[in-house]
């Protein structure tokens, strides 16, 4: 699987697609002949046509849920980060400080 253009985020195989590049009428077109065998939304009956609307938004709803959660964990990832490099510049900033108050003292002496 590769990746898509620019968008860090991988191609729905086997097509090369990016998720982006999908409208509606994609996913209702590839479900409908995926699930029903018919080429087109149009020749489903009511009942078919009902349960390919669930579907696709039961699957645009999955991965809207899973984009916020790559998101959140980015952010978490992001945060955990800066804390540590915060962290770090603490204790270079806290023997900076040392350093210099031994520099001071020796020097007074």
């Amino acid at each position: 699987s590769g990746l898509g253009p620019g968008s860090g985020r991988p191609r729905l195989e086997p097509y090369g697609v990016v998720w982006e590049d999908l409208s509606r009428a994609d996913l209702e077109n590839w479900l409908c002949r995926s699930l029903f065998g018919k080429q087109r939304p149009r020749l489903l009956s009511s009942d078919e046509a009902d349960e390919l609307r669930e579907y696709v938004d039961e699957l645009t709803a999955a991965v809207a849920e899973a984009e916020r959660g790559a998101v959140g964990s980015a952010l978490d990832r992001g945060k955990a980060a800066a804390g540590s490099a915060v962290d770090l510049g603490k204790g270079v900033a806290g023997k900076a400080a040392s350093a210099v108050d031994r520099a001071i003292k020796e020097a007074l002496e």
